[in-house]
């Protein structure tokens, strides 16, 4: 009996020794997740719309912009040379590529604290 007892208390030891806990830092992932404000669109989540340089307008193609065709109005533009841009809808800004619009990005960094593994020694 005593014998059990001892490779009990020996077992029960050595588990106790090598026992791990979750990281609180990371909360076991190993990364640690930080926002960081878009660079590109500098946190709006808004940048210029690339089809109209951020105008809202696209040049009219019946008359290349000018507004007349055969020296009256163009009937295509109405004589404005321009119309609604398709792409943006006229707002002149389309949702960040970079962020999809949120404004800021999520940036991944390695835990410190228990070096990636998730796990530290219990206190």
């Amino acid at each position: 009996m005593k014998i059990i007892l001892s490779i009990f208390f020996v077992f029960f030891m050595y588990t106790f020794s090598n026992a791990q806990c979750t990281c609180d830092n990371c909360g076991g992932g190993g990364k640690i997740i930080l926002p960081e404000s878009c660079y590109k669109c500098g946190a709006s989540g808004l940048q210029a719309c690339q089809n109209c340089a951020g105008d809202g307008n696209e040049l009219c193609k019946q008359c290349a912009g000018s507004g007349k065709s055969n020296y009256e109005n163009c009937r295509s533009c109405g004589g404005s040379g321009k119309f609604v841009c398709s792409w943006c809808g006229g707002a002149g800004a389309e949702y960040c590529s970079l962020c999809g619009g949120k404004g800021y990005e999520e940036r991944f960094y390695s835990c410190e604290i228990c070096g990636e593994t998730g796990e530290i020694p219990c206190p």
